[in-house]
């Protein structure tokens, strides 16, 4: 699957000296190509994150489509857009989105608790998925902890494997080395690789430097502007 950004732009109510429009994102045309990992670079501020926003199905644009294939993302009700996510699009936001309540496992295993079957044949094929993402990104011996007592990295990571837990086509990731040293950014751009080599479609917003070096594809986004590089 493809995302396409079709003349998308987005606008803020801000009070500024001689306008109170902000543009955020300038009207950007760019698709996501299957089987490509695109690397979105750019300063704070620049509405890169805006844009991940957007090409999620978390932020309308103000003028503009976002498709998948050919469905425009916001034309959708409300229900229909959750459950398509959920089943084609894994996010890896920025931050801590750790659930609290829950342990590391069943933080992984929540995108399939909230919309997969309740058999017992599925839960196991789930678990065994959420196991071997958990090893592959070295938290398996983690799997019982609570989020307080994780490290930033182990919680970016833990996101990384619930991210991927459905085999979506399209993998979207905000800043997803933020927290992690050297070694476990090469361990989560490798994940990230091989989902793009395998066919999938895989955008990533970053400030590392490192990053760059996986990309397919490189654009780089200055005041709201998108180009390639």
């Amino acid at each position: 699957m493809k995302l396409t950004a079709l003349q998308a732009t987005r606008n803020y109510i801000r009070k500024r000296e001689g306008s109170n429009l902000f543009c955020a994102v300038e009207e950007t045309s760019v698709t996501l190509e299957p089987g490509t990992l695109t690397v979105l670079s750019g300063p704070s501020g620049s509405g890169k994150s805006t844009l991940l926003n957007m090409f999620a199905g978390l932020l309308p644009p103000s003028s503009g489509q976002i498709l998948l294939d050919d469905t425009d993302l916001y034309h959708l009700e409300d229900r229909e857009l959750s459950r398509l996510r959920n089943l084609h699009i894994g996010i890896i936001p920025q931050g801590q989105t750790a659930l609290a309540a829950f342990n590391v496992q069943d933080n992984i295993l929540m995108p399939w608790l909230l919309y997969g079957s309740r058999k017992n044949e599925a839960f196991s094929e789930k678990r065994k998925r959420a196991e071997e993402l958990m090893e592959a990104a070295g938290i398996l011996e983690l799997r019982r902890e609570m989020p307080s007592g994780l490290s930033g990295g182990e919680i970016r990571r833990m996101a990384v494997c619930r991210a991927m837990l459905q085999k979506p086509e399209i993998i979207l990731a905000d800043e997803p080395t933020g927290d992690l040293d050297e070694e476990n950014t090469a361990v989560v751009m490798d994940l990230l690789k091989e989902h793009a080599a395998s066919g999938g479609t895989v955008f990533v917003v970053t400030h590392d430097i490192q990053v760059r070096t996986y990309a397919d594809r490189m654009l780089s986004m200055r005041k709201g502007v998108v180009t390639e590089e």
